[in-house]
């Protein structure tokens, strides 16, 4: 059964100002800007977003970059590094610490980002690190082989 309406995978923000305005409001100035932390863990979700590994490891070298800080959508960097199949990012999060059965706003796993996009290298990365197969996502509860099957990604269904 393809995956429709709300359980479709839908792409996060891309552009820096919409993922910025995204984000935790809870640390901005008084020009409404990101500051402090909140500003680290804003480029954090972007760098991954875009695969800029460089950037992602100073960040996570930086006090106070939080690896599991949420956007308002609650994706975290893992989230948006697996979905976009960032496998070099997705490591150093996963070595930094980031959470592999956290649920974004929609109830999305890291894990089924993955398999929807087809990401060989990150699903056996999430499995490594502990990501559970049976784990289920959307609101149907739909795992993570069920989502790489009905894309068309059978390639994966040997190891989920």
């Amino acid at each position: 059964m393809p995956l429709a309406g709300s359980q479709a995978h839908r792409p996060l923000p891309t552009h820096p100002a919409a993922a910025s305005r995204s984000l935790s409001s809870s640390h901005r100035d008084s020009h409404g800007r990101l500051s402090g932390p909140a500003l680290a863990d804003s480029i954090l979700w972007i760098a991954a977003l875009n695969g800029r590994l460089n950037a992602v490891q100073k960040l996570l070298a930086t006090p106070g970059t939080k690896v599991d800080a949420k956007n308002n959508a609650g994706a975290t960097a893992l989230h948006v590094a697996c979905e976009r199949g960032h496998t070099a990012v997705v490591k150093a999060l996963l070595q930094a610490g980031a959470k592999v059965e956290h649920q974004d706003g929609a109830l999305r796993r890291p894990l089924v980002g993955a398999a929807a996009g087809g990401y060989r290298d990150v699903v056996e990365l999430l499995l490594e690190a502990g990501a559970s197969k049976k784990s289920k996502s959307f609101e149907r509860g739909l795992t993570a082989k069920y989502v790489a099957k009905a894309l068309g990604h059978v390639d994966l269904l040997d190891i989920l």
